[in-house]
């Protein structure tokens, strides 16, 4: 059953992708995040404690074969909680499914509001790619000048850079670890989206 918070954030979800003018690719990829992070939920996911407390060198291989002979997982393969090392493994697979869909669309998102609030009236026109500014700029200019707060999801797109640039080992501190931060991530990504269709 989906927390009173997912429920909250689902409906606010539902408006946005209901509004006219939201950007097709910002409502498919957040809807994506928001199943994402419902299936962790759902399935249990408590963290990367749990994670690591199973992580071995042979994990990886066992759930991969397990993967292979029994075709793709699905959240009820084993119901009863007879297949721990695949059930760990899709809790942190949603999991971590929402968090890159979310640092996608905040990108997105960001260079999306600036050219509509500031570009384009401006300059009258569409800008052209390469016209919006890094990523750096644009969260300093949601916080200072829409005065918006994006600390959550500011460490999921920073936990997400760290990945793409460099090594993101078990013994790596993620900045975004558990449901609550996830889902607090996701309102104030919900928060800029919808001023994309304001």
């Amino acid at each position: 059953m989906a927390s009173a918070h997912a429920l909250a954030l689902g409906a606010r979800l539902l408006t946005f992708v209901r509004a006219d003018g939201a950007d097709p690719t910002l409502r498919a990829w957040t809807a994506g995040a928001y199943v994402s992070l419902l299936s962790a939920e759902e399935a249990g996911y408590r963290g990367t404690d749990e994670f690591h407390k199973n992580l071995d060198s042979g994990w990886a291989a066992a759930v991969l074969a397990k993967v292979i002979d029994s075709g793709l997982p699905t959240l009820s393969m084993a119901p009863d909680g007879s297949d721990h090392d695949l059930d760990l493994w899709l809790r942190g697979y949603f999991f971590n499914t929402a968090l890159l869909r979310m640092a996608c669309v905040l990108d997105n998102a960001l260079s999306v509001l600036f050219e509509r609030k500031i570009l384009k009236i401006r300059t009258g026109v569409d800008p052209a790619p390469g016209d919006v500014p890094d990523y750096r700029f644009l969260i300093r200019w949601y916080r200072v000048h829409l005065k918006k707060k994006a600390d959550f999801l500011d460490r999921v797109h920073a936990q997400f850079n760290t990945f793409k640039h460099g090594y993101w080992g078990p013994a790596s501190k993620k900045k975004v670890e558990d449901l609550d931060d996830a889902w607090k991530a996701l309102d104030e990504l919900l928060e800029l989206l919808e001023l994309t269709v304001r």
